[in-house]
């Protein structure tokens, strides 16, 4: 008989067999809840026009979603347990994904009107890397010295989603601020120099971690510094009790 290869999740924290499966499983129910939520609140709120195929479409994608994940984990039930993790993680990841898509279908043209494309393109540039990074992170596992220069890899994504975030937010705030000034003999200028200087911040600041972390992977191990006093010297050898000594 051929032996069975048992490979292991692709995402052991999400695994049917993790400690807290049974809570992460809720929470992923939980979490489909929002994107269903926001479908039905911009449905209310473009009343009494009948929603767009696109929210209709939302609904149905969170609803199949919360349905697939339950699914899965009544089958994990019966053992059948392959799979279980990569399927959980992107549905998770297709609820965050659903919630922009959402936002998209009803403000798209907005925001292309106050920002242009960079700002969608560097939210699609994050959507695209955060997979990759999650994936390291969980190759990686608890001790990050045990690989370091995955973890090294996964700092990076990590630190790359947080400047693609921070420029694609900085770009839509930038697009409102001119916009709203346009009708107005006001320069927007000096709130946008601001703007920017608060997204170089945080740039920075993401940068300095990265280092940080670099330095604490690569960097020369010291010993730790011992937290107690060292003991006090040693007598001459001469004991005294209480001045008895000197009489």
């Amino acid at each position: 008989m051929e032996k069975v290869i048992v490979r292991p999740p692709l995402f052991p924290t999400l695994d049917a067999e993790a400690p807290l499966a049974d809570v992460q499983v809720r929470q992923t129910l939980a979490m489909g809840l929002l994107p269903l939520g926001l479908a039905l609140l911009l449905m209310a709120a473009g009343a009494p026009e009948w929603p767009s195929a696109g929210l209709w479409a939302g609904v149905a994608a969170a609803l199949g979603g919360m349905a697939l994940v339950a699914a899965a984990w009544r089958r994990s039930g019966h053992r059948h347990l392959r799979g279980f993790s990569t399927v959980h993680f992107f549905v998770r990841y297709g609820f965050f994904v659903l919630c922009l898509a959402l936002l998209w279908i009803v403000f798209g043209g907005i925001i292309l009107d106050l920002a242009g494309f960079f700002p969608p393109l560097l939210l699609g540039l994050l959507l695209l890397i955060y997979p990759a990074g999650r994936i390291l992170h969980e190759i990686v596992g608890p001790d990050p010295r045990v690989a370091p220069h995955l973890e090294m890899a996964h700092i990076v994504c990590q630190q790359t989603e947080i400047v693609l975030g921070v420029l694609s937010l900085a770009g839509v705030v930038s697009g409102a601020i001119v916009d709203a000034q346009r009708d107005y003999p006001t320069d927007p200028t000096p709130v946008l120099i601001v703007v920017w200087l608060l997204a170089l911040l945080a740039l920075l600041v993401s940068v300095v971690l990265a280092v940080a972390h670099w330095s604490r992977l690569f960097g020369r191990i010291q010993a730790p510094q011992p937290l107690d006093d060292e003991p006090p010297p040693a007598g001459d050898g001469k004991t005294s009790r209480f001045g008895s000594d000197r009489f």
